[in-house]
């Protein structure tokens, strides 16, 4: 057999060996991927937020959804339809913090607003409310807290006469966006009853309801629990200068209580939105595979409108959570997890509760097979994450604390 001398094989490994030093200078094309468990949103805490009209557009920021796309007297600054508000550190006074949740990270309150002034009706009722006849032994309405008539602590109890023109009404006017913003918006009602009357109503002046023309039989009344649900949706169609009136028991006998009266816009995006361009994140966005994941709990001073005696404020039985690619197309991954205890099965991503912080991790997954394919070069936000405190089938006021929104790259896939 033939020897080969050691400076032969040195000689012969040479080009190998510079070969191999060189390769180690070539740039990993996935560095900063490969960590699934980086945060590619951590620059852009709820803390980095404008919630001003102006804003409205701003990419890395959290904004307001509805901000710029509703008429003039919004875009303008007009009323909060939604409020964003920290709370302090989820771990101060040795707060209980579940594992993966900084206790340093500071809480957010998120809340979509009761336009109802007393909807609870815990406290005095005012002149928003009106009865046709006044000081009627037939048809009037008065607070109950006793004898059965009420549902959650304190209750409007109203009665009606089959008499043409009887009514008892509540003025849109007051509703707290104002009264010349009514006419160009659209508003859904939601409120409980403890009956299931076929309640008759209609929309017509406050001051005038004597006629009984236009009237409205009530839809059937969604079960809520022992109770029921009456929905009204009323828009720039139904209202006007001359129809400012809720006006029950129009040309019919109605005899119901009335609790938990809520209030919102419908016609708006009542989220808040992180809108993202490319670069706008750490590593920069690519084509891929997608986490966005929020941590959520009821606040201490909140009650869901399920529980009784409840009262404002009301905790948000639901948070839907979004991601939404902007351009090429708009394909998306959405859920509303219930934070009420209702039964949950997500088609992707899931939920992590502790009990003994209340706190519970939603995380969202795009559904399997799919994946984002926005263009990594565009100057333009090319993803939405969002977050709306209640169920997209039914936007509802409520309020949820929030923290550490995080937003995940998988390289490989889930």
């Amino acid at each position: 057999m033939r020897r080969t001398s050691k400076a032969a094989t040195a000689a012969a490994l040479a080009p190998l060996l510079i070969l191999g030093a060189a390769s180690c200078n070539i740039a990993d094309p996935f560095e900063g991927y490969r960590d699934s468990a980086k945060n590619l949103i951590a620059a852009s805490g709820l803390g980095s937020s404008d919630l001003s009209a102006a804003g409205h557009a701003s990419s890395g920021v959290w904004t307001w959804a509805w901000r710029g796309a509703t008429d003039a007297d919004d875009a303008a600054g007009g009323f909060d339809y939604m409020t964003l508000t920290p709370v302090g550190a989820v771990g101060a006074g040795g707060a209980a913090v579940p594992e993966g949740l900084d206790p340093a990270a500071t809480a957010y309150r998120l809340e979509l607003v009761n336009l109802m002034p007393n909807g609870d009706f815990e406290g005095a009722v005012g002149g928003e409310w009106a009865a046709t006849p006044a000081a009627d032994t037939n048809t009037y309405f008065n607070i109950v807290s006793t004898g059965g008539q009420e549902i959650n602590g304190k209750s409007l109890y109203v009665k009606v006469t089959a008499r043409p023109g009887d009514n008892v009404r509540f003025n849109l006017g007051t509703l707290a966006d104002g009264t010349a913003s009514v006419a160009l918006h659209t508003y859904a009602w939601l409120s409980i009853v403890n009956t299931s009357p076929v309640i008759t109503y209609k929309l017509a002046p406050f001051d005038d309801v004597t006629d009984t023309e236009n009237q409205l039989i009530s839809p059937n009344l969604d079960q809520f629990g022992s109770n029921k649900v009456f929905k009204v949706l009323f828009n720039e169609q139904l209202l006007g200068s001359d129809r400012m009136a809720l006006a029950f028991g129009l040309g019919n006998t109605s005899d119901f209580t009335l609790d938990d009266v809520r209030v919102v816009r419908s016609d708006i995006e009542n989220r808040l939105r992180l809108l993202l361009k490319p670069i706008d994140t750490s590593p920069s966005l690519v084509r891929g595979y997608y986490e966005f994941s929020i941590w959520a709990r009821k606040p201490g001073d909140a009650a869901f409108v399920t529980d009784a005696g409840t009262a404002e404020p009301y905790a948000a039985r639901s948070l839907t959570v979004r991601m939404l690619q902007l351009s090429p197309d708009q394909s998306s991954a959405e859920h509303s997890y219930p934070l009420d205890g209702r039964a949950d099965s997500p088609d992707w991503g899931g939920t992590v509760y502790d009990a003994s912080s209340g706190w519970v991790k939603l995380v969202l997954r795009l559904a399997e097979g799919g994946n984002f394919v926005f263009d990594p070069r565009s100057a333009e936000p090319v993803l939405e994450l969002s977050l709306a405190p209640y169920d997209y089938a039914q936007a509802e006021p409520g309020v949820v604390e929030i923290a550490q929104p995080e937003l995940r790259f998988f390289l490989n896939g889930y």
